[in-house]
């Protein structure tokens, strides 16, 4: 739980980089933030930008001055933090299912952009996840 939790503040973080502009972000840079939270497995940026009748570079540099990264980084970390909390809810799921799930068809891609957006492999997260349970359930009292 605390790694769910550590895993979604850090998801958090990174999309709150570019809160700080001062002028107001066009309304379809939320409507494809939902479209990507929604639809994360089957969304590109060229589907995003289709959705909304814009030019495909423009919807680029858009999103990444207003948000402060680019559109497959979001897509990307919207993935990750899908399979995350698969592996906290699951702590037994499959490797390559939970990749699959995540819209990743190779395990070791799927393994190094987990370790890039979360910090550490999905098989240490597992491992950071079972031993913060094991201290929880050590320190409830009897």
């Amino acid at each position: 739980i605390a790694l769910e939790g550590l895993a979604l503040e850090l998801v958090a973080q990174l999309a709150l980089r570019g809160a700080g502009r001062t002028e107001p972000a066009p309304r379809w840079i939320g409507a494809a933030r939902e479209m990507i939270a929604a639809q994360y497995d089957a969304v590109t940026p060229g589907a995003i930008a289709r959705a909304f009748d814009l030019d495909a570079s423009y919807v680029a540099r858009a999103f990444r001055m207003h948000v402060g990264r680019t559109l497959g980084d979001e897509i990307r970390a919207v993935r990750i933090a899908r399979a995350a909390r698969r592996f906290v809810a699951e702590p037994a799921a499959v490797l390559a299912e939970v990749a699959a799930e995540a819209g990743f068809f190779d395990q070791s891609h799927f393994s190094r952009v987990f370790k890039r957006v979360v910090g550490v492999t999905p098989r240490h997260y597992r491992e950071l996840d079972r031993a913060t349970r094991s201290a929880l359930a050590r320190s409830k009292p009897s």
